[in-house]
């Protein structure tokens, strides 16, 4: 069973009273995820726990931030999205359509690599 103890600003996760890490609060306002360096694996099962509680924990600073930054019309783009558009952008990287761009810009003196 995994468990959840808050404990200061930071919260230690358990599975069957084995530490596994912590979730803090990180500068950006968001909670994050800090595995304990320790050999071994964990399942899906207990990923899927770790991402619902910092899904829960992050709610209302999303909410927040929706509010604040985005209340003139401009258009929101969630966590889910985000994340959704950096694995588009990796999976371009993976097939070598950005590198491909960044040599051709680069042997066209059109650009500098950077």
């Amino acid at each position: 069973m995994i468990t959840f103890t808050k404990e200061g600003y930071f919260y230690s996760v358990c599975f069957n009273s084995i530490p596994l890490g912590e979730i803090e609060l990180n500068t950006d306002g968001f909670y994050v995820y800090w595995p304990l360096p320790r050999p071994g694996y964990l399942s899906q099962e207990l990923l899927l726990e770790i991402y619902k509680k910092l899904k829960e924990l992050n709610e209302p600073w999303e909410e927040v931030i929706k509010e604040e930054f985005y209340k003139d019309g401009t258009s929101y783009i969630d966590p889910e999205m985000q994340r959704a558009m950096g694995k588009a952008i990796a999976d371009e990287i993976d097939r070598g359509i950005i590198d491909d761009y960044l040599r051709a810009s680069d042997a066209s003196g059109a650009g500098e690599v950077i």
